[in-house]
Protein backbone atom coordinates (compact mmCIF):
# COMPACT_ATOMS: atom_id res chain seq x y z
CA UNK A 1 0.00 0.00 0.00
CA UNK A 2 2.76 2.45 0.84
CA UNK A 3 4.55 1.43 -2.36
CA UNK A 4 1.45 2.31 -4.40
CA UNK A 5 1.21 5.73 -2.74
CA UNK A 6 4.86 6.37 -3.50
CA UNK A 7 4.39 5.49 -7.19
CA UNK A 8 1.27 7.65 -7.45
CA UNK A 9 2.98 10.57 -5.78
CA UNK A 10 6.02 10.19 -8.00
CA UNK A 11 3.88 10.11 -11.15
CA UNK A 12 2.01 13.20 -9.97
CA UNK A 13 5.24 14.99 -9.20
CA UNK A 14 6.70 14.09 -12.59
CA UNK A 15 3.50 15.07 -14.38
CA UNK A 16 3.50 18.35 -12.46
CA UNK A 17 7.12 19.01 -13.36
CA UNK A 18 6.49 18.48 -17.09
CA UNK A 19 3.36 20.60 -16.95
CA UNK A 20 5.31 23.42 -15.31
CA UNK A 21 8.05 23.17 -17.94
CA UNK A 22 5.48 23.26 -20.75
CA UNK A 23 3.71 26.22 -19.14
CA UNK A 24 7.00 28.12 -18.79
CA UNK A 25 7.88 27.38 -22.43
CA UNK A 26 4.48 28.56 -23.71
CA UNK A 27 4.52 31.65 -21.50
CA UNK A 28 8.06 32.54 -22.54
CA UNK A 29 7.24 32.14 -26.24
CA UNK A 30 3.59 33.26 -26.23
CA UNK A 31 4.34 36.44 -28.16
CA UNK A 32 5.85 34.35 -30.96
CA UNK A 33 3.14 31.65 -31.16
CA UNK A 34 0.37 32.16 -33.72
CA UNK A 35 -2.03 29.88 -35.58
CA UNK A 36 0.61 29.48 -38.28
CA UNK A 37 3.48 28.37 -36.07
CA UNK A 38 1.85 26.73 -33.05
CA UNK A 39 3.72 23.56 -33.95
CA UNK A 40 7.48 23.99 -34.24
CA UNK A 41 7.70 21.16 -36.80
CA UNK A 42 5.11 22.20 -39.39
CA UNK A 43 3.54 25.36 -40.71
CA UNK A 44 -0.20 24.60 -40.66
CA UNK A 45 -2.85 27.05 -41.82
CA UNK A 46 -5.93 27.75 -39.70
CA UNK A 47 -8.05 26.15 -42.46
CA UNK A 48 -5.96 22.96 -42.33
CA UNK A 49 -6.27 22.83 -38.54
CA UNK A 50 -10.04 23.46 -38.69
CA UNK A 51 -10.64 20.65 -41.21
CA UNK A 52 -8.43 18.24 -39.26
CA UNK A 53 -9.94 18.98 -35.84
CA UNK A 54 -13.57 19.02 -37.05
CA UNK A 55 -13.70 17.13 -40.36
CA UNK A 56 -16.80 17.53 -42.49
CA UNK A 57 -18.70 15.10 -44.73
CA UNK A 58 -17.53 11.85 -43.11
CA UNK A 59 -19.53 8.84 -44.26
CA UNK A 60 -21.10 7.54 -47.45
CA UNK A 61 -23.54 9.25 -49.77
CA UNK A 62 -26.86 7.45 -50.05
CA UNK A 63 -28.05 6.15 -53.43
CA UNK A 64 -27.63 7.08 -56.24
CA UNK A 65 -23.89 7.44 -55.96
CA UNK A 66 -20.51 6.91 -57.55
CA UNK A 67 -17.63 5.51 -55.56
CA UNK A 68 -13.84 5.68 -55.80
CA UNK A 69 -11.26 4.05 -53.54
CA UNK A 70 -7.57 4.92 -53.59
CA UNK A 71 -4.56 4.10 -51.44
CA UNK A 72 -1.13 5.60 -50.84
CA UNK A 73 1.92 3.58 -49.84
CA UNK A 74 5.06 5.37 -48.80
CA UNK A 75 6.41 8.38 -46.90
CA UNK A 76 5.50 6.62 -43.66
CA UNK A 77 1.77 6.78 -44.39
CA UNK A 78 -0.45 3.96 -45.58
CA UNK A 79 -3.51 6.05 -46.33
CA UNK A 80 -6.73 4.51 -47.66
CA UNK A 81 -9.48 6.80 -48.88
CA UNK A 82 -12.98 6.22 -50.21
CA UNK A 83 -14.94 9.08 -51.79
CA UNK A 84 -18.63 8.84 -52.71
CA UNK A 85 -20.49 11.41 -54.80
CA UNK A 86 -24.16 11.99 -55.58
CA UNK A 87 -24.45 13.54 -59.03
CA UNK A 88 -27.63 14.93 -60.55
CA UNK A 89 -27.74 16.54 -64.03
CA UNK A 90 -23.95 16.86 -64.16
CA UNK A 91 -23.69 18.65 -60.79
CA UNK A 92 -22.21 17.17 -57.62
CA UNK A 93 -25.05 17.40 -55.09
CA UNK A 94 -23.25 15.68 -52.23
CA UNK A 95 -19.73 14.43 -51.53
CA UNK A 96 -18.59 12.32 -48.59
CA UNK A 97 -15.50 10.35 -47.61
CA UNK A 98 -14.12 7.69 -45.29
CA UNK A 99 -10.44 7.18 -44.60
CA UNK A 100 -7.80 5.48 -42.56
CA UNK A 101 -5.23 8.17 -43.02
CA UNK A 102 -2.89 10.81 -41.66
CA UNK A 103 -3.91 14.34 -40.66
CA UNK A 104 -3.11 15.72 -44.11
CA UNK A 105 -5.48 13.35 -45.87
CA UNK A 106 -8.23 13.95 -43.30
CA UNK A 107 -7.95 17.74 -43.72
CA UNK A 108 -7.68 17.51 -47.52
CA UNK A 109 -10.66 15.13 -47.85
CA UNK A 110 -12.81 17.33 -45.62
CA UNK A 111 -11.93 20.50 -47.53
CA UNK A 112 -12.18 18.82 -50.95
CA UNK A 113 -15.66 17.41 -50.36
CA UNK A 114 -16.84 20.85 -49.21
CA UNK A 115 -15.29 22.36 -52.35
CA UNK A 116 -16.83 19.75 -54.69
CA UNK A 117 -20.44 20.34 -53.63
CA UNK A 118 -22.25 22.36 -56.28
CA UNK A 119 -19.45 22.01 -58.84
CA UNK A 120 -19.92 20.45 -62.26
CA UNK A 121 -18.64 16.93 -62.89
CA UNK A 122 -16.15 18.42 -65.37
CA UNK A 123 -14.69 20.75 -62.71
CA UNK A 124 -14.35 17.90 -60.22
CA UNK A 125 -12.78 15.64 -62.88
CA UNK A 126 -10.17 18.34 -63.54
CA UNK A 127 -9.32 19.00 -59.88
CA UNK A 128 -5.59 19.27 -59.20
CA UNK A 129 -3.53 19.11 -56.01
CA UNK A 130 -2.85 22.83 -56.50
CA UNK A 131 -6.56 23.64 -56.24
CA UNK A 132 -6.82 21.67 -53.00
CA UNK A 133 -3.72 23.37 -51.60
CA UNK A 134 -5.40 26.73 -52.28
CA UNK A 135 -8.61 25.52 -50.60
CA UNK A 136 -6.57 24.57 -47.51
CA UNK A 137 -4.59 27.86 -47.60
CA UNK A 138 -1.38 25.87 -48.02
CA UNK A 139 0.02 22.65 -46.62
CA UNK A 140 3.44 21.49 -45.43
CA UNK A 141 5.53 19.89 -48.16
CA UNK A 142 5.61 16.71 -46.08
CA UNK A 143 1.82 16.37 -46.58
CA UNK A 144 1.84 16.78 -50.38
CA UNK A 145 0.92 13.11 -50.83
CA UNK A 146 -2.36 13.83 -49.05
CA UNK A 147 -3.71 16.35 -51.56
CA UNK A 148 -2.49 14.17 -54.44
CA UNK A 149 -4.41 11.20 -53.02
CA UNK A 150 -7.61 13.20 -52.48
CA UNK A 151 -7.41 14.78 -55.95
CA UNK A 152 -6.96 11.30 -57.45
CA UNK A 153 -10.01 10.00 -55.57
CA UNK A 154 -12.21 12.91 -56.67
CA UNK A 155 -11.06 12.58 -60.29
CA UNK A 156 -11.70 8.84 -60.26
CA UNK A 157 -15.19 9.19 -58.75
CA UNK A 158 -16.23 12.02 -61.06
CA UNK A 159 -14.90 10.31 -64.19
CA UNK A 160 -16.80 7.13 -63.25
CA UNK A 161 -20.06 9.07 -63.53
CA UNK A 162 -19.41 10.27 -67.09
Amino acid sequence: MSKHRFITRTRTEVRGKWFRLLFVFIFAHSSQLTAHNWCPFMDLSPTYIEHFQAPKNIGDVEEPRVLAEVAHQGSGCHDRLRVTLRINDGIVEDAMWRARACSGTVAAASAATEWAKGKSVEEVTNVTPGILIDVLDGIPEKKMHSVELVAEALQKAASTSI
